[in-house]
């Protein structure tokens, strides 16, 4: 009830300025004042004509049709016989009660005029709120369409800015890494003869970094064959830089025709490599890849490094989780952790495309 009284606060305090403004008129022209409950009745009735007029009737001219404006001529005019019957009734009843400032016992034509004329007054107040409300109304929407509009300008903007940013970070990362590459190919023609092992070193890090800058032009599906070929490079280089890198690799051919987003078995490799204990010929680290029904199954097994110069930031795996969701949403499921051996063993299974 508190709610409903402050929302329509200024609707109170309008129709009592307004009631005592015409008591008042009518008491100084005529030289009294009627019956209190005579005034709460009649003005009831009046409101009510407002509201009804304002809230049922008007919005007919919404409707979409030929026959709207018929419609509403018909409906004022129910509305105005209606409320003319019930001033009658209600005089009428006032009357028995010695409440009515009128005795009206028939219809006269007097009492009818004035009557049609009250209601026309009250439905002009109502028209005029009516308007008011659907100018407001146009008004806000028009607001919100500008905010809106503004909004889209800002986030355009803001846009643009970002693709600028991004084309300017492509072409910075084009430069660096063709700077870089041309200088790898530069050493390995200087070294592959006096330096072999300086020089397959730099062969085999100028095949991953090619590899890598061309799985950045794109998130699309590649086949697997590529990745494979880039692991197998990749511990080429580990051997070449430590002997002592054991790590077994087991996939069948036919697998290298699937296809999957790229830099995921290289990540898994590159993490193991990075973070695991491939150091002993008896326990070496296995990457294995396997085909199970419509899926595949990467999997990673190697000995937990418990020495102290781990470094890194071990945001691998989390970007891969990102990825994934991405690329697959609910289609993969990468499984992690310890086993009571000794082992960290990494489990990605992926759709097989």
């Amino acid at each position: 009830m508190k709610k409903f009284l402050f929302s329509y606060r200024y609707h109170f305090l309008y129709w009592i300025s307004f009631g005592l403004y015409e008591i008042l008129s009518v008491a100084v022209v005529t030289g009294s004042f009627a019956k209190l409950l005579n005034y709460v009745f009649h003005y009831l009735l009046n409101i009510v004509l407002f509201y009804v007029h304002a809230g049922l009737i008007l919005p007919v001219l919404q409707w979409k049709g030929r026959n709207k404006h018929i419609i509403l001529a018909l409906l004022i005019g129910i509305q105005t016989f209606t409320y003319l019957l019930l001033s009658w009734l209600l005089n009428g009843i006032l009357s028995t009660k010695g409440l009515a400032s009128l005795n009206v016992n028939t219809l006269s034509w007097s009492f009818i005029l004035s009557t049609i004329w009250r209601a026309i007054y009250f439905m002009g107040f109502a028209t005029t709120y009516y308007f008011f409300l659907q100018y407001r109304s146009e008004q806000q929407r028009n607001l919100k369409l500008a905010r809106a509009a503004k909004e889209k300008i800002l986030a355009d903007k803001k846009l643009e800015l970002e693709l600028a940013q991004a084309r300017h970070d492509y072409l910075h990362a084009q430069v660096n890494p063709h700077f870089l590459m041309n200088t790898l190919t530069f050493i390995y023609n200087k070294t592959h003869k006096s330096e072999p092992f300086a020089s397959k070193a730099v062969f085999y890090l100028s095949k991953l970094l090619r590899y890598n800058l061309q799985t950045q032009r794109g998130g699309e599906m590649r086949k697997l064959g590529p990745e494979i070929e880039q692991v197998e490079n990749l511990l080429h280089l580990c051997r070449i830089k430590d002997n002592e890198v054991y790590l077994d690799f087991h996939y069948s051919p036919e697998l290298e025709e699937i296809k999957v987003i790229p830099m995921v078995l290289l990540s898994l490799a590159e993490n193991m490599i990075k973070h695991g204990n491939l150091s002993e010929q008896e326990r070496p680290g296995k990457i294995s890849i396997i085909k199970k029904g419509n899926n595949i199954e990467i999997e990673t097994v190697n000995l937990i490094n418990t020495g102290i110069n781990d470094t890194g930031t071990h945001s691998g795996i989390k970007n891969l989780r990102q990825r994934l969701a991405f690329a697959y949403q609910h289609q993969a499921n990468i499984h992690m952790g310890p086993d009571e051996d000794g082992y960290f063993i990494v489990r990605l299974i992926l759709p097989a495309f």
